[in-house]
């Protein structure tokens, strides 16, 4: 058995020995502690399956057995450490040297094998999301269709509206200018103004503005009727300045042509009237 019958001089040997090869060990190791590790873990697993074995084997019952069976377990395992370290350290070199850049070069590769997979699948991924908006679209292309005419028709028909509004005010406003200096006292600017305001505004429907810009017309020449204004002494002068004036003022709303050709024509029937009359009193 391991230091069993050696006498004295052998055993101080065995010993030396065993120092000097855990010493060599350790001055291997000293700067890799993974190699100092595992040489531990090495003599720590011979010690005990050496003592288990021999527990199991043949169990000894002095306590002067179980001493010596501890020791014979505790040099063994200092061989298996420092015999662990003086084999790791150049097997660790000669692996670092050869095995090792090997190594590296595979995990690389594996890394950026990986890499191009998750990057192509990523690719993948990308190309049927975006074949997938793009199929959506071209599904949606009908109802954006329909939104867009239905959009374009609700602008067209506020323009309209918008325009037909403006048309009756524009109306009025004409009407207004052609009598409304016989009516000053009785309807004025302000009344016509606020009469826009409440019944004829944007928020109305084009149809009942039109219809109230007809009523407003007629009441204007209701009050005209009932002012029986007199005729006034104006010279050739003032009313051809006057009429002058009108024309512009038509021709710069926002009319048909027909529309405004329809005032133009009010306004001369107007102004042959005013120059009848003036030329009449204007005989001796």
């Amino acid at each position: 058995m391991f230091l069993g019958d050696s006498d004295g001089g052998e055993l101080c040997v065995v010993i030396l020995m065993l120092l000097g090869m855990l010493w060599w060990g350790d001055a291997l190791t000293r700067n890799h502690a993974r190699l100092r590790q595992l040489g531990l873990s090495v003599g720590a697993a011979t010690f005990i399956f050496f003592v288990a074995y021999h527990l199991l084997i043949a169990p000894p019952f002095a306590s002067a057995d179980i001493l010596l069976l501890v020791v014979r377990g505790l040099a063994l395992a200092v061989l298996a450490t420092g015999l662990g370290w003086c084999v790791a350290s150049p097997v660790a070199a000669i692996y670092d040297a050869t095995l090792a850049p090997l190594t590296r070069c595979l995990r690389e590769w594996r890394k950026q094998r990986l890499c191009r997979m998750e990057a192509a699948a990523e690719a993948q991924r990308k190309c049927i999301e975006d074949q997938r908006r793009k199929e959506e679209y071209e599904r949606a292309a009908p109802e954006r269709a329909r939104h867009a005419a239905e959009a374009a028709a609700r602008a067209a028909k506020s323009a309209e509206d918008h325009k037909r509004r403006e048309a009756a005010r524009a109306a009025c406003e004409i009407h207004f200018s052609i009598y409304g200096p016989d009516i000053a006292e009785r309807f004025t600017r302000d009344d016509m103004d606020r009469f826009f305001s409440v019944y004829m505004n944007e928020s109305q429907y084009p149809d009942d503005v039109e219809h109230r810009g007809k009523e407003l017309q007629r009441v204007i020449d209701e009050h005209w009727r009932s002012a029986k204004p007199q005729p006034k002494q104006l010279s050739l002068a003032a009313l051809s300045e006057w009429y002058l004036e009108q024309k512009q003022r038509v021709e710069a709303l926002p009319l048909s042509d027909e529309e405004k050709q329809t005032f133009l024509w009010r306004f001369s029937e107007r102004y042959a009237e005013l120059s009848q009359s003036l030329l009449e009193s204007a005989r001796p």
